[in-house]
């Protein structure tokens, strides 16, 4: 019996020897696997991010694009489909048969003209005539009813005295209206002038007829300046037509 228990304990211990083995091995092999996918990782994860962020940049600027153009170049949706403000120009451009592009090249010509000759019109320049036109007008409210009739802003007509002004400063640089000239235009339309105003010459409201008529005349000789100016220019390379 003795000898059978010894027998007994040897095999165990074998056991316990080659148990522990197995076991540090697949250990070692999961530490091994672990420290692979943990090198791995880290590359994948790069690539993931670099992907999906390109694709995120590639959404936003698709996003943002349709957002400008949905509400620069288009003006409105008719059953899904839009009306772009190229058809709206179009239209209007046939409409007004290229008056409204004209208008803009005679403008720019202008501006670009008063920055050769360094002429400008300066904001107080431009609020004193508008001043003028009000009290001309009866005020400010009875101008703004004439601006409304014409379906024109105040920041138009600002624009539009602007333009003005300049024009004067422009061609009105060789413009002299005599005495002669005033005596002429009154003489030839005295049927249409105010018979006791021409007959009391000595009088203010004959001075100030004197006054309306060099003024008036003054604005036909620039017209006649700017005018021939113009048609130079139009005829000139300074204008290239599309």
């Amino acid at each position: 019996m003795a000898t059978k228990k010894k027998k007994t304990i040897v095999r165990k211990s074998e056991l316990k020897v080659s148990v522990p083995k197995k076991a540090v091995r697949r250990k070692t092999s999961k530490k091994e696997f672990s420290d692979f996918e943990q090198s791995e990782s880290p590359l994948k994860t790069k690539i993931i991010t670099k992907k999906y962020l390109y694709a995120v940049l590639v959404v936003l600027a698709l996003i943002g694009l349709l957002f400008t153009a949905s509400r620069f170049w288009i003006v409105a949706w008719v059953d899904n489909k839009p009306i772009t403000k190229f058809e709206l120009y179009s239209l209007l451009e046939k409409r007004d048969e290229g008056k409204t592009a004209e208008e803009l090249i005679v403008q720019r010509l202008l501006l670009s003209e008063g920055q050769k000759q360094k002429q400008a019109v300066s904001g107080s320049e431009t609020d004193l005539e508008i001043k003028k036109i009000e009290d001309q007008q009866g005020g400010s409210e009875q101008l703004d009813q004439i601006l409304s009739i014409q379906r024109l802003s105040r920041e138009d007509f600002k624009k539009l005295v602007e333009l003005q002004l300049l024009k004067q400063k422009l061609f009105s640089g060789n413009v002299n209206i005599s005495e002669e000239d005033v005596n002429k235009y009154i003489e030839e339309n005295k049927q249409s002038l105010p018979a006791n105003v021409l007959n009391n010459p000595e009088s203010s409201e004959a001075a100030q007829l004197r006054d309306g008529v060099k003024e008036q005349l003054k604005q036909l000789k620039v017209n006649e300046n700017f005018n021939t100016w113009l048609e130079e220019s139009l005829k000139s390379s300074r204008v290239i037509r599309s």
